[in-house]
């Protein structure tokens, strides 16, 4: 029985007659009509297949829609450009035609009968997706690398890789639920591709090797705790190069699953009968869920045990291994299990604190920390004076062997965020073989930062930067002059650092100045150091004069408004004329800001005026010039405006009151001093 996909509209249907004298497409014979582009190319079953069932594309860039195989035809030739291949056979049919995907679209492989075997043995390129549908197999057994770097989907039935190349995928791919992807041969996947398994995936029967694992992928995803890698003997790889990746299904056999270079993965599957090693040599890893079959080997890079995390005897060792219990990625309980903890010399046990009673905390039946280093980070939440923490649960019979580095019973730990929060370590706390820290009250702070290593650099005419540095975390200012009475003071920096750093500006050219520097603690204890001198240079650049204005003009008096870069004095020349004549008095002070009041001035008069300004240094900096004209002085007259309400409409009226000023002296009878009327508003 032969199904097809729905063909597109006006597509037409080419079927192989096989009545020709050669098995080429080309022999028109062979077709009851010419394959067009984009046709629906049908191999049937019976005759046609009797007769000549191994057809050879000798065609040029043929696209199809459609390709429609019967029985198990054996199609070898030039490349295809396709959408749908249909393999409707009880057989094996085999395609040894290099196949693109048509742009962007998706081709579909579909197998329609379990059991069937399709072989795709021609190169895959393209930037599309592939679906591999229908219950029976697609097998992958090409001899060079596929090129696709769409998405390969593996939708029903079975995907075989058994290709003798090295990327049988060569860009992403999907497992989706209820579907296996069979690795034959190893290495099968591209090294930097993510692969998501909701399905299947299955390296049980694998054969061959990649690098130091039976096959290595970029990442590893997946949504469904039901899917299950089958790893058999056989080890998965992953190199974590891509974005954070995270695993929910679970593995099975006795081989194991290795992570390394960099990059994060997540496991946070609760399913993982597997008993093969989990191995860290680089990255992080993110046990979410359950692994208690699995040894969990660390050699580098970080492992992060959370969300009450079970996981078989673990063992980190080298100085790049850490590890951790504070999840980042999602805010979880900081807490794991396992039946043996070693934390070897040189590797990092990173306790981080969040609450009273969340931090960082393993529950083990023993305990090995000889020479390792212990990391307490107090940022998110600093633990109260005699408050316990028990960092390692032992319940074993057995003590801690060894201890931390450096960190004999009762030493003091020291939190590697916050130098005033301090603990003492026991490694015979709770029960009697727990790792406990205790918090220890803070001594009251009473000594001053000490104060050292202080310079003066970058010195210019009017400019300096005083530089020191401190003991303890403390704030940054100074003081300076001409004397050692100083008389400036420098804004105070309340960041609290160990290097310090002040500009000081405003400075006059070719003198020598005094000062010192002030840094406070903060316990509040304040440190001021001896008195240091630095000689400014000389300062040859004028003030550089901008936004020059003249504002609030009248008809006898306007103010000339500008800005400098530097602190210097204020003047302005004004007259009528560019010859000017006229000089405002000198205001000494040295500002940035400048305002001058010019008055005296005639109504109705253009005036040309510029701006003097003269830094602490003696250059002066003269502007180009300006003008302004003062107003006529006549006082504005003011009308009234009266609006009213009718009838739902407005009527507006205007209405000019005429205010009668009278003045009538009589004497004898006579009017000395006539009527007249004025408007107002």
């Amino acid at each position: 029985m032969l199904i097809a996909l729905a063909a597109p509209a006006g597509a037409a249907t080419s079927t192989w007659t096989a009545a020709g004298g050669t098995s080429d497409f080309s022999d028109a014979a062979n077709w009851d009509a010419f394959p067009t582009p984009n046709c629906i190319m049908v191999f049937p079953a019976g005759a046609a297949f009797a007769s000549k069932g191994a057809p050879v594309n000798n065609l040029i860039g043929q696209t199809i829609d459609q390709l429609n195989v019967s029985e198990a035809y054996v199609i070898t030739g030039n490349a295809i450009v396709c959408k749908n291949i249909n393999d409707n056979s009880a057989g094996t049919v085999n395609i040894a035609l290099p196949i693109s995907t048509a742009g962007s679209a998706v081709l579909t492989v579909t197998v329609t009968i379990a059991g069937a075997t399709l072989n795709l043995s021609g190169k895959l390129t393209g930037a599309g997706p592939v679906s591999y549908s229908g219950p029976g197999n697609k097998r992958l057994n090409g001899t060079i690398n596929n090129t696709l770097s769409g998405l390969s989907i593996v939708a029903q039935g079975f995907l075989v890789l058994d290709s003798t190349a090295t990327e049988a995928i060569s860009g992403p791919l999907q497992v989706d639920s209820g579907a296996t992807a069979r690795l034959v041969r190893a290495p099968a996947i591209k090294n930097s591709v993510v692969v998501t398994v909701n399905g299947t995936l299955d390296l049980s029967a694998t054969t061959g090797s990649d690098g130091a694992d039976t096959e290595l992928i970029g990442g590893l995803a997946g949504t469904a705790t039901a899917a299950n890698i089958s790893l058999g003997a056989n080890t998965l790889g992953c190199t974590a190069q891509v974005a954070p990746t995270n695993y929910a299904g679970g593995f099975s056999g006795t081989g194991g699953f290795r992570q390394s270079t960099s990059g994060t993965e997540v496991l946070s599957g609760t399913a993982f009968p597997y008993t093969g090693t989990t191995r860290l040599a680089g990255g992080e890893m993110h046990i979410w869920g359950s692994l208690i079959g699995s040894p969990v080997i660390v050699t580098s890079g970080t492992l992060v045990l959370a969300n009450d995390a079970t996981v078989g005897a673990t063992t980190l060792s080298g100085g790049a291994s850490v590890l951790s219990l504070d999840e980042t990625i999602s805010a979880m309980t900081m807490h794991a299990t396992t039946p043996s903890l070693t934390i070897g010399s040189g590797s990092t046990y990173l306790v981080v604190t969040k609450s009273p009673t969340n931090f960082a905390r393993v529950s083990t039946a023993a305990v090995n920390v000889s020479g390792a280093v212990l990391s307490v980070d107090t940022s998110l939440f600093s633990p109260a004076p005699t408050s316990v923490m028990t960092i390692i649960t032992n319940t074993g019979s057995s003590p801690v062997v060894g201890t931390f580095a450096g960190l004999a019973q009762g030493a003091t730990v020291v939190s590697s965020t916050n130098s005033g929060t301090t603990f003492t370590i026991s490694y015979v706390g709770g029960s009697g073989h727990d790792v406990t820290l205790t918090g220890v009250a803070a001594a009251s702070d009473t000594t001053a930062p000490t104060i050292s290593a202080i310079s003066s650099g970058s010195i210019t005419g009017n400019s300096a930067t005083i530089t020191w540095t401190t003991d303890e975390a403390s704030t940054s200012q100074v003081e300076f002059g001409l004397t050692t009475a100083y008389g400036s003071l420098s804004t105070v920096n309340a960041a609290l650092v160990l290097s310090h750093s002040v500009a000081l500006s405003g400075l006059v050219g070719s003198t020598t100045y005094h000062f010192r520097v002030r840094s406070r603690d903060a316990a509040g204890n304040l440190a001021t150091s001896a008195d240091g001198t630095f000689a400014t240079a000389a300062d040859t650049t004028a003030p550089v004069a901008s936004t020059i204005t003249a504002g609030s003009i009248t008809g006898t008096t306007a103010v000339i408004t500008w800005t400098t870069n530097e602190a210097s004095d204020s003047q302005v020349e004004f007259g009528t004329t560019t010859a000017y004549g006229t000089t405002t008095t000198l205001d000494t002070s040295l500002v940035t800001n400048h305002s001058v009041t010019v008055s005296g001035l005639t109504i109705s008069t253009l005036y040309h005026f510029r701006v003097l300004s003269r830094d602490g240094s003696g250059n002066l900096v003269t502007s180009a010039d300006g003008t302004f004209t003062t107003t006529d002085g006549t006082v504005p007259v003011a009308s009234t405006s009266s609006g009213h309400h009718c009838g739902g409409g407005s009527v507006f009226g205007f209405l000019m009151v005429t205010l009668m000023l009278s003045l009538r002296l009589h004497r004898r009878g006579r009017i000395l001093v006539g009527a007249r009327s004025q408007p107002h508003a």
